[in-house]
């Protein structure tokens, strides 16, 4: 049998491939472009100061350890924020404390919020000082030696830019975050550029690994990477269902991958570059550069990004009373322990950074959802009915419990693993 084609049916074939052709480049375009979108407030979020410590931790730990330890703090955090896009997902909610409330009920939403007022005073607590020693090392530098020395002069310059940051919301601090960011690209491109011109070489001390110190360091990474609580909030801007939780899952791998080469960059060239004399703070060590680079540098107040989950339910005046509190406190530690950023990262690293970023989405992970908290109070028929779905979805055969068990044993080693590094990690501090 024959079977003539004409012209215009084999164009009319080819346009319809090309048609589907185009369509599948521009959904994918499409998913790409969302996927860095979303990621844009990720890496915002985890930009910053939480750079500066990184070269003493490199020089704690050695470059194989710490290299070894920045990648692993990178998947363990990348895993547990996957766990809680998940939960929120799940619920149907978009703030860490949501997720936390339909998951492990009331009594883990009130460990999370006494770990969040942990990390959030650490985090504060460690920018004022990483400003102040900033600040003195700039004052130095100009030759004002006497006003370098009045920590409090310091310190009170620090809170006057901190407290009006901490009273903004999350979107108003977008355009301050780009600072951040802006920061990191710069200081690694200038630790880089230093670096190749001071002729750094590799040191014995430097390749050697020093177990004492690893979990100091990898409490400093897990500070430097944390970023669990900012994740649910962007499922708002996303699309609903599966779609918006693949689309964040996508943007939190790409988020931790591009944050842990850029930290790796920064803590193996800082290192190079200052070699014995790294100091806690990386902008404290530009002893060899241009002056006007050097005081540009020294100048610039490292800047954190505080992203509230949630809006504040206290009025005006009293969020204003009890932010100048919380700010006062954090002067007030800051001054007692001057010259110890490094030191008071790894201490909240190893305290609130350790319960909001693996403990609390573990426990999340394996309670299971419980009921959205934005519904009203469960009944008994409800309850009934969420027995029979859990009992429901346990079945499977044993193939499937072992499916289901594999991701509860490395969560469990996870979690444990975390603990124990902030156990060490507090004794030593």
């Amino acid at each position: 049998m024959n079977v003539n084609f004409s012209s215009t049916s084999l164009f009319t074939i080819y346009s319809e491939l090309d048609h589907d052709e185009q369509d599948a480049r521009r959904a994918w375009l499409q998913d790409v472009g969302r996927v860095v979108k979303t990621s844009g407030p990720l890496l915002l979020a985890i930009s910053g100061s939480a750079l500066l410590p990184l070269p003493c931790a490199f020089g704690q730990a050695g470059i194989p350890g710490a290299s070894v330890l920045l990648v692993l703090t990178a998947a363990a955090n990348d895993y547990t924020t996957i766990l809680m896009v998940r939960a929120a997902s799940r619920l149907g909610v978009s703030s860490y404390e949501e997720a936390v409330l339909g998951s492990a009920g009331r009594a883990g939403l009130v460990v999370a919020r006494v770990s969040l007022v942990v990390l959030l005073f650490g985090t504060l607590c460690g920018n004022l000082s990483a400003i102040s020693e900033t600040a003195e090392r700039a004052l130095v530098l100009a030759g004002w030696t006497r006003l370098a020395a009045r920590h409090d002069v310091l310190l009170a310059g620090a809170t006057v830019v901190v407290m009006p940051l901490s009273l903004l919301q999350l979107g108003e601090m977008g355009g301050i975050s780009l600072f951040g960011l802006a920061m990191m690209v710069a200081l690694l491109g200038y630790l880089a550029h230093a670096c190749l011109h001071s002729h750094a070489a590799l040191r014995p001390y430097m390749l050697s690994p020093q177990p004492a110190a690893l979990p100091t360091a990898a409490s400093t990474f897990g500070y430097a990477l944390y970023v669990q609580p900012c994740v649910p909030p962007l499922l708002r801007s996303l699309p609903p269902g599966e779609q918006g939780r693949k689309t964040l899952e996508r943007a939190a791998h790409l988020t931790f991958g591009v944050s842990a080469l850029f930290y790796l960059l920064v803590g193996c060239s800082g290192l190079l570059l200052f070699d014995t004399k790294t100091p806690q703070n990386a902008l404290q060590g530009f002893a060899h550069a241009s002056e006007l680079y050097r005081e540009s540098l020294a100048g610039s107040p490292p800047l954190v990004l505080n992203m509230h989950t949630a809006p504040a339910e206290l009025p005006p005046l009293s969020n204003a009373l009890v932010t100048a509190f919380i700010v006062g406190a954090a002067h007030a530690v800051a001054r007692l322990l001057p010259n110890a950023s490094a030191s008071i990262f790894a201490f909240t690293g190893a305290t609130g950074v350790a319960m909001v970023a693996y403990v609390l989405p573990a426990w999340t992970h394996m309670a299971g959802p419980r009921r959205n908290p934005r519904r009203a109070p469960a009944t008994g028929s409800n309850l009934r009915a969420s027995r029979l779905e859990g009992r429901t979805s346990d079945s499977g055969g044993p193939a499937a419990r072992r499916r289901r068990r594999r991701p509860q044993i490395l969560l469990a080693l996870v979690v444990w693993l975390g603990l124990f590094v902030s156990g060490l990690t507090l004794s030593e501090v």
